[in-house]
């Protein structure tokens, strides 16, 4: 099975032994750059370089075409669609949705306009460094490229929330996203005795789809807080707005429901129980604990913004407290607090499929006005409908964040529990090194090796900031997030020395 850690964008560290791969240290000046490598590589310029196929990477690339901008779009996947469009054209061409339905396949009209509108598209290309002045760093097929961009669209979306709990790290445990990309990719299904844990639509979407494809379950343990709900309740007016969506949500429950998969709702605590793999599951409610035997399980405990790079670069972010996570500070457009840099999609907050095209849209407008291709009074006439749709469609998020809050444990774990896989660094030594005086989440970096290794604190780094911040009795926004450095993804020498051997060329 895939590793849990692997269902967001990029996570290739399989693939890399740490003796062979470039990763980063602790500290790093506002933006870090590799030496020897930035200064004389030879570049190819281009007025948008846009990083992601995602919903909002290829609105955006559509759109920036439309304005007349040379675009070059850099995917690491065999091709466009991002996770929640995955493999959309293969499965078009063997006549199968892959049993996940309309909403799915509304991703092949995207594709299509993208493939058509000239934009440059590069699959297989792993970013893996991004400067302020427009410089993109990308490896491809074993060798390492350089792109000297105007503007710089960050599109790289959203990953799943570090689904922590006892267990979380034995052979067969991974997560719903990774699961779905089976099931995209292979038609891979769950087989006898797989359990779902967590919450939020995701969780709910797969498991109707699977029960629509006749696949039964185990069991759905609902993690989702009860009380919640009368703090979403405050938000149903906008949530009314669009019904449409919670009807989808309404109907994917009632389907799981009706499918005859065991359901428990009110969950507190999860533990997964194994030697060499999963072998049982346990769980708290208000009826206290329960144990079932287990083959498999599938976490999840909603999405947050991937934002590795743009804290790489160094865009400021802020803690959402209503998302519990850390997202870029983004103004109209996707405008960053770096001139060159925007960001558009759930790498700038989580806000679903159809928002990521909306905003992919209107930062390909603000990259045509900054560039001149687009006049002040004609761009708001080219985005006020644009700008209309958009606060119609995040009107329902109030009341989906709200519901769908994950539970304390999730977001401060217990002492014993494992959050660091890479390194093996549990809560409790998280705690411990702040009482010993390492303030900041950087210090504990430095002590604990959190966040140094193949996932460069992808994994890590929300959990570890929320402990530091909440061991010190202060807001997540005085902690920050982890800082990075590049290269933010693993790559080899090889790949490096190529930059090095073509500037010297």
């Amino acid at each position: 099975m895939p590793d849990p850690c692997g269902a967001g964008h990029g996570h290739r560290h399989r693939n890399a032994r740490r003796g062979a791969a470039m990763s980063a240290a602790p500290g790093r000046p506002k933006q870090a750059r590799i030496a020897g490598v930035v200064e004389g590589t030879p570049v190819s310029a281009v007025d948008l370089v846009i990083v992601g196929a995602g919903p909002a990477g290829l609105a955006a690339g559509v759109a920036a075409r439309e304005l007349g901008l040379s675009v070059i779009l850099l995917d690491d996947q065999e091709a466009p669609g991002g996770q929640i469009y995955r493999n959309i054209e293969d499965n078009l061409r063997r006549c199968t949705d892959a049993g996940l339905g309309a909403d799915y396949l509304r991703g092949a009209g995207l594709v299509r306009r993208f493939r058509d509108c000239g934009a440059q598209y590069l699959a297989r290309s792993m970013v893996w460094q991004v400067d302020a002045d427009g410089s993109v760093y990308y490896s491809r097929m074993g060798r390492s490229h350089r792109l000297a961009a105007a503007c710089v669209l960050l599109a790289t979306g959203a990953m799943e929330r570090p689904p922590l709990a006892p267990g979380w790290t034995l052979p067969g445990v991974m997560t719903v996203g990774a699961a779905q990309i089976m099931q995209k990719t292979a038609q891979a299904l769950p087989a006898k005795d797989v359990w779902i844990a967590g919450c939020g639509p995701l969780a709910l979407y797969y498991a109707a789809s699977l029960a629509r494809q006749g696949v039964r379950l185990a069991g759905f343990l609902d993690t989702a807080v009860p009380s919640n709900r009368r703090v979403a309740v405050r938000h149903w007016a906008g949530a009314l707005r669009r019904a449409a969506y919670l009807a989808k949500g309404v109907g994917y429950l009632a389907r799981l429901r009706l499918s005859s998969v065991p359901y428990f709702g009110g969950v507190t605590a999860l533990e997964i129980q194994g030697e060499e793999r999963v072998q049982a599951i346990r769980w708290k409610s208000r009826h206290g604990w329960q144990e079932r035997p287990a083959q498999g399980v599938l976490l999840h405990e909603g999405v947050v913004p991937h934002t590795q790079l743009a804290q790489a670069i160094g865009c400021a972010h802020v803690w959402d407290e209503h998302q519990a996570c850390f997202r870029p500070v983004v103004g109209t457009g996707g405008v960053t607090s770096i001139d060159r840099i925007l960001v558009a999609g759930d790498c700038a907050g989580i806000g679903g499929a159809r928002a990521a095209e909306l905003q992919g849209r209107l930062a390909a407008g603000e990259a045509a006005a900054r560039l001149g291709r687009l006049g002040a009074t004609a761009r708001v006439d080219w985005s006020a409908d644009t700008e209309r749709q958009l606060v119609r469609e995040m009107a329902i998020r109030p009341f989906l964040d709200a519901l769908y809050l994950p539970r304390e444990e999730v977001r401060l774990p217990p002492d014993v529990q494992l959050v660091c896989r890479c390194e093996s660094v549990t809560a409790g030594q998280v705690r411990e090194a702040v009482r010993s005086g390492c303030r900041t989440v950087d210090g504990v970096k430095s002590q604990l090796r959190c966040g140094m290794g193949p996932c460069q604190g992808r994994v890590c780094g929300l959990p570890v900031a929320a402990l530091v911040a909440d061991e010190r009795d202060i807001a997540p926004d005085a902690v920050g997030p982890l800082r990075l450095r590049p290269p933010i993804r693993p790559i080899s020498l090889d790949e490096l020395a190529h930059l090095a051997v073509a500037s010297e060329g």
